[in-house]
């Protein structure tokens, strides 16, 4: 089932199925659908074959990928929202706070306030650009932490580290 989250946006909808299926459309609505996240328990995330999250297809499957999705945005606000969606989904637990403000700042430094009324598709193009740079060192992140919680594992430990 899907439950709408409340945001004020020009154009933008992010719905999220699972097993896992993410999507963004734009249109002339203000709302973005998808499962609340403290409604949405743990997600239920595309595993590999070691049964880690794939990261790699997550982040950059063609279809439903959290790059490609940000690289439909038409403007630098629904770039902008749609990031900051996706952020807040990966960092939900309860010392994930100073994550999120991390990414939240460089998505800042990104997509200033003022670049709202930009038109010039070299500059959205860039800022586009350097926010799937920004997600590819959060994937790549993941991808670090998910290998080392196998090696760990195969050591006959099963604890996952922050």
């Amino acid at each position: 089932m899907v439950a709408p989250l409340r945001r004020n946006l020009a154009s933008l909808w992010l719905t999220v199925s699972y097993p896992f299926e993410a999507t963004v459309r734009c249109g002339a609505a203000g709302a973005i659908y998808g499962r609340g996240m403290r409604d949405m328990g743990k997600p239920k995330w595309p595993q590999t074959p070691e049964g880690v999250t794939d990261w790699e297809f997550v982040f950059e499957d063609t279809k439903g990928g959290f790059i490609p999705l940000v690289m439909m945005a038409s403007s630098p606000v629904i770039l902008k929202e749609c990031a900051t969606v996706i952020v807040q989904k990966l960092f939900t637990r309860e010392d994930d706070g100073i994550h999120v403000m991390k990414y939240i700042i460089d998505l800042d430094e990104i997509i200033p306030e003022a670049s709202e009324n930009y038109t010039d598709t070299s500059l959205i193009d860039s800022m586009k650009s350097r926010t799937a740079k920004l997600l590819r060192e959060i994937k790549d992140d993941r991808k670090k932490k998910a290998d080392a919680y196998l090696q760990r594992k195969a050591a006959g430990g099963d604890k996952r580290q922050k």
